[in-house]
């Protein structure tokens, strides 16, 4: 009998976690540090180097070790500087409220026309959420085109 109740409230405490975990507050933008935080474009009708992706991972860049991509993504052991760190961590800062608030979402038809897609990518205490992204201006939702331009910006500046 005893055990039953030391185990009743042992799955009480890790219940009464992940709820306070699942009630955190959702920023007006910007992603906690915590996360790890992917992103860049790929282009599936393509030979050699297909994609560019990034990593942010504690506070540090990588870049991807893929020539296609793939699920999970893959990236290098070896950081980039801070200087482009710096550079990337602004996609972070300001990532949409939008985006937050509408996980593992499809926008337009990425790469159905050999345009391209965006991909991003948020991992948060083990949850993964994802957006596909079209790479077509006309196929974005308004309340995201800033940032993605903000994106390419940032992917060519790395």
């Amino acid at each position: 009998m005893k055990q039953l109740l030391y185990v009743s409230l042992l799955l009480l405490v890790f219940a009464s976690c992940e709820k306070e975990r699942a009630q955190r507050p959702i920023k007006e933008t910007g992603l906690p540090e915590s996360v790890v935080f992917s992103f860049g474009v790929s282009r599936g009708f393509c030979v050699g180097e297909c994609t560019k992706f990034y990593s942010i991972t504690n506070e540090q860049l990588f870049p991807d070790d893929m020539q296609q991509l793939q699920k999970p993504l893959v990236f290098k052991t070896t950081a980039l500087s801070n200087e482009k760190y710096l550079i990337a961590k602004s996609l972070t800062d300001s990532f949409p409220a939008f985006l937050t608030n509408n996980p593992d979402t499809t926008f337009g038809c990425p790469d159905c026309h050999d345009q391209g897609a965006i991909y991003l990518e948020v991992k948060d205490d083990g949850v993964v959420k994802y957006w596909n992204i079209d790479t077509d201006e006309t196929r974005q939702p308004a309340e995201i085109k800033a940032y993605i331009q903000q994106l390419f910006a940032v992917l060519n500046q790395l």
